[in-house]
């Protein structure tokens, strides 16, 4: 993940994981991740990352403009 983020610079701001208890996941392997991304074309960003292998599902959160 980080290797196309780099590869596209777009900006890793911010992650965070959350405990397999807390995740809505099929099962105690799986986690979930929040990321913030920013950078030139970074609208592209979930359909290039959903093609990592291991990523299961993958949401954009939408943030009103300052």
């Amino acid at each position: 993940m980080l290797q196309i983020c780099d590869r596209h610079r777009w900006h890793l701001n911010e992650i965070t994981s959350d405990l397999p208890t807390e995740t809505p996941a099929s099962n105690d392997t799986q986690v979930g991740v929040t990321m913030t991304l920013s950078g030139s074309g970074i609208l592209a960003a979930p359909g290039i990352l959903a093609q990592i292998g291991g990523i299961t599902a993958l949401r954009q959160l939408d943030e009103p403009p300052e």
